[in-house]
């Protein structure tokens, strides 16, 4: 038998609004699009012949993909600065210091688009497992098949025929030599540029930008941004658009299903983004075994780590907003933003870490209110809106729930939006009744008893588990997020 400890706290109740829908990747999930949005300053470029490091031709904003399950189509749209036909070069590229790279096919393009679906955890076993399929969708790269798109694919690395890196060591190096960006690095959108996923290619080795040989399996329509926006697409959900908004669309291959990692380099390697995001599987067969269980995501698994710990505190410096962030487990978090930076949103809740996947938010007074608010009975899927219910975002909340440390090694992630593309915070962890921070009315709490079993069978410590409000909260409106 399973004991839970229930925590009641003396709240204001306010009309509150909140989202739900099934639990997002590390992309957010927008009106049925996969987003991931890549930070505006991590491009390399020249500009009148000197160098430029952040908003050059080469960057890239962010990408969407939305699954059409009407029409079996996958949509993908771009958010970038390269057009279709890339920087019209020519046959070199020269810098003012006389230093000159040649280019080949006389331009700088988007490489191809790659959709891992190996499970492998990494870009260079994908292409050895034969699960790595392509797409390309410009005819103006240097990709070694026609327009298309193409199973079981071989990678084939152009950035050095491109006035180009090797690898992401190379570039994300280069960038904050010249860009003097300091503290902050390159971003692959969902994944930082060295995550694992993109080993050894972070340090070493030619990494394959375009395809070199493939099963073609199918055909690319290229879109427009009208488009692209009457089938969901959203460009205001970035935090800065390009001037290029493009896209395409290609039929759905039958065996992909599930989650994928979709990755778009340049052919120079002076930006890129991958993408983490989940296909649906094919229709069921009749009477089909129905699943009701959370399903715990990609996203949470590859959740951002914290930078530093500093006695209680798991520090963030500089990360990018709309990622998982990935304190260890534990039963609950006093989440605090450090120099300016806001949380906005908390975009969705992980599966698999508490009893019956249900939290608690605590937000401390805002507007001058005496009294803090919780939202209790918040679920994977839920999005908590800060700037719809307080009218602004806040810099601190708390995050409970029960949580099963027995049966569980995977954190108490959260997928959070912060006011800004790129921002700070810390997290410290609960442990008990006791750690609460201070805006939290301990005489106000209530601890209902324990049942157990039979009297051998000792309910755990208060201080053991931190539980929550069971029962809605009055006046709070649920809506569906839409898919």
């Amino acid at each position: 038998m399973k004991t839970k400890h229930w925590m009641g706290v003396a709240t204001t109740t306010l009309g509150l609004t909140l989202s739900a829908a099934s639990s997002s990747l590390a992309a957010t999930l927008h009106n049925g699009w996969f987003y991931t949005i890549d930070p505006s300053y991590d491009s390399y470029g020249t500009v009148n012949g000197n160098v430029q490091v952040g908003g050059t031709i080469y960057e890239d904003y962010g990408m969407a993909i939305k699954e059409d399950s009407e029409t079996g189509l996958i949509w993908v749209a771009l958010n970038t600065n390269t057009p279709l036909e890339g920087n019209v070069t020519g046959e070199r590229l020269c810098l003012n210091n006389g230093t000159c790279f040649p280019v080949r096919n006389n331009s700088i393009a988007s490489g191809d688009l790659f959709f891992d679906f190996s499970g492998t955890g990494n870009y260079q076993a994908a292409f050895d497992s034969g699960l790595m399929y392509g797409v390309r969708f410009t005819p103006y790269n240097d990709s070694l098949v026609d327009v298309g798109v193409y199973a079981n694919v071989t990678g084939y690395h152009v950035g050095r025929y491109n006035a180009g890196f090797w690898n992401l060591g190379s570039y994300n190096a280069y960038a904050k030599e010249r860009g003097n960006l300091g503290n902050l690095d390159t971003w692959m959108g969902d994944l930082r540029w060295n995550d694992p996923y993109f080993d050894p290619y972070t340090s070493q080795g030619l990494m394959p930008n375009v395809i070199g040989s493939g099963e073609r399996i199918g055909d690319v329509t290229l879109r427009s941004q009208q488009e692209l926006e009457e089938a969901g697409f959203d460009p205001s959900f970035f935090f800065e658009l390009g001037s290029n908004i493009m896209g395409f669309s290609f039929q759905k291959p039958l065996e992909w299903t599930g989650n994928f990692i979709a990755t778009l380099l340049k052919e120079c390697l002076n930006d890129g983004m991958a993408l983490l995001g989940s296909f649906n599987p094919p229709p069921p067969e009749p009477d089909p075994i129905i699943d009701d269980g959370c399903a715990v995501t990609l996203g949470e698994l590859k959740a951002l780590a914290p930078d530093e710990i500093d006695g209680s505190w798991k520090i963030f410096y500089d990360v990018l907003s709309h990622q998982w962030y990935d304190p260890p487990a534990y039963t609950g978090f006093e989440f605090t933003t450090i120099g300016g930076t806001q949380f906005k949103q908390i975009l969705d809740f992980p599966c698999g870490i508490a009893a019956e996947d249900t939290f608690s938010i605590i937000v401390p007074n805002i507007n001058g209110q005496t009294e803090v608010v919780t939202l209790n009975s918040l679920k994977p899927g839920d999005r908590v809106d800060f700037v719809e219910l307080f009218g602004q975002p806040i810099s601190t909340f708390t995050a409970v729930g029960v949580i099963d440390l027995a049966n569980t090694s995977r954190p108490f992630s959260l997928q959070l939006g912060l006011d800004s593309e790129i921002g700070s915070f810390k997290i410290r962890m609960i442990e008990d009744l006791k750690g609460l921070p201070d805006y939290v009315d301990l005489p106000k709490l209530l601890l209902p008893p324990v049942p157990v079993e039979n009297d051998s069978e000792k309910a755990p410590e208060p201080t053991v588990l931190l539980g929550l409000i069971t029962v809605g909260f009055l006046g709070t409106k649920l809506k569906k997020r839409v898919q």
